[in-house]
């Protein structure tokens, strides 16, 4: 996930695949194979057969003997041709010519699904850039009995999905969980089935209808639920649909004579996360009750009786409208929580200096939280601290010689580099009057560094600075004196 909240985890998918009633003419394309069900209705032709010649393109040959490597990809076209054992699929003869970016061995027996393309030669289905592998007719069990059931006037329906367990440690596992019973349930019709060692299930020849489905929850877990990080609630719809049905982006005006679009709903999935790991709820206000502007706050695990600043756990944003987060899937330990945690100037609401749980800036005074497994922890309110007091930064750019510079850039930077990313990159800068005097504002118990530039002409590389200097925590500082020199 895929960095915590900028990269959440996607650990579900509905898919469903759309094929129109009335057939059509496929165009050779990229299609990611999900179940037997979309390869088989993606191809114009499927069938069985045993390969009786293969012949390699020239430029596969040419491309192995390349000695470099390059991002730009080189179509591929080795020829097959088929003795047909089988035919499930389309309308062809006894044998089969086909187009395939992939090696064939002449004499071995596959399981083929190919289309034709605007060329007027047929290609197998998922060739090339993004290509699937042939499928050797020893390893083709579920095409063969997918094929099959629609050979024999069956549905060919399916809902199918996997359910398993999600540890979050030093890095995420997710971990199979087999035997758990899962159920289909629509208005006429309900299934069970487990899942298999795989943590795989699948319900076959599914009646056309909505099903809403549920997993049994394995002893000591809990669903995890995939939602923004500052919004509650599921998002994670419980419902999918199978069977002859209706375009679902088809919108059509009202009172138009126009009718929806038919589409037969192949198959539809569902996956299952569950955790023992826990959560921990909060609300963060201001110093007056009120609700604070959006926070990060970063879950920080505590060791030997220390909080451990650089080790974070998690980190979030609040909900704007009621200042609430949810830390989810927590492993059992001991923790803080803390806005700022390096106490410096950031981009996001610089006024709110580092707050530990519950309202205090000292590290010495942090409360701790404790978490067990497979808990729901709801803490009290984080309260902060009043917002940390302006303070000023004033004084003139001056040349080498003590002229004063107009327009000279004065910017200020963190004493501290210790994470650039939360502090070290802030725009905190101003241009020099026509006196060379400049004007800045910060926050008490922030420390600075404060430099000056002149830039003589569009190059960067002709800047002239001045010396950095550090800047006290507290007060205002006035009458700092910059001067540039072209040996700084």
């Amino acid at each position: 996930m895929l960095n915590s909240n900028s990269l959440f985890f996607l650990a579900f998918l509905i898919s469903v695949l759309f094929i129109e009633v009335s057939d059509v003419q496929a165009q050779r394309s990229c299609v990611p194979i999900s179940y037997q069900d979309l390869p088989y209705w993606s191809a114009n032709f499927v069938f069985t057969g045993i390969v009786v010649k293969f012949t390699a393109d020239k430029q596969s040959v040419l491309t192995a003997q390349q000695s470099t490597v390059t991002d730009t990809y080189i179509p591929v076209h080795n020829l097959v041709n088929f003795t047909v054992e089988k035919n499930y699929r389309g309308t062809i003869g006894k044998t089969i010519e086909i187009i395939s970016s992939f090696n064939f061995k002449e004499g071995e027996r596959y399981f083929i699904y190919a289309l034709p393309y605007k060329d007027g030669k047929i290609y197998q289905l998922d060739d090339g850039e993004c290509g699937k592998m042939p499928i050797l007719l020893k390893d083709a069990k579920d095409d063969i009995e997918y094929a099959e059931e629609i050979a024999a006037g069956k549905l060919g329906t399916r809902i199918y999905g996997s359910v398993t367990q999600s540890i979050l440690g030093t890095s995420q596992q997710i971990f199979p969980l087999a035997g758990i019973e899962v159920t289909i349930k629509s208005k006429k019709n309900m299934f069970s089935t487990r899942t298999d060692d795989n943590g795989k299930y699948v319900f076959k020849n599914v009646p056309t209808g909505e099903y809403e489905i549920t997993a049994q929850v394995p002893q000591g877990m809990h669903e995890k639920e995939f939602t923004p990080n500052w919004v509650s609630g599921r998002i994670k719809s419980y419902t999918v649909f199978v069977g002859k049905g209706f375009e679902a982006n088809n919108f059509i005006t009202l009172g138009s004579s126009k009718k929806p679009k038919p589409y037969y709903y192949h198959s539809a999935s569902y996956y299952f996360q569950f955790s023992a790991q826990s959560s921990i709820a909060g609300k963060l206000i201001d110093f007056d009750g009120k609700i604070p502007p959006q926070q990060y706050v970063w879950l920080i695990p505590i060791i030997n009786g220390k909080a451990h600043l650089d080790s974070y756990i998690q980190y979030l944003w609040t909900n704007p409208s009621d200042g609430t987060f949810v830390f989810k899937d927590i492993p059992k330990g001991e923790y803080t929580i803390v806005i700022n945690r390096y106490n410096c100037h950031s981009n996001n609401h610089p006024e709110y200096g580092r707050n530990f749980f519950s309202g205090t800036s000292e590290e010495k005074n942090v409360e701790t939280i404790t978490v067990g497994e497979n808990q729901n922890i709801e803490i009290k309110d984080f309260r902060l601290s009043p917002p940390l007091k302006e303070r000023l930064f004033s004084g003139v750019v001056l040349s080498a010689n003590n002229t004063p510079l107009a327009n000279a850039t004065v910017f200020l930077i963190a004493s501290s580099q210790k994470n650039p990313n939360e502090c070290f990159f802030v725009n905190l800068e101003t241009k020099t009057d026509e006196l060379g005097r400049f004007r800045l504002k910060g926050y008490e118990s922030y420390e600075y560094k404060i430099r000056a530039y002149i830039q003589p002409n569009e190059q960067s590389s002709s800047r002239l600075f001045s010396k950095t200097l550090e800047i006290p925590a507290n007060g205002s500082v006035e009458s700092i004196e910059l001067i540039v020199n072209p040996n700084y």
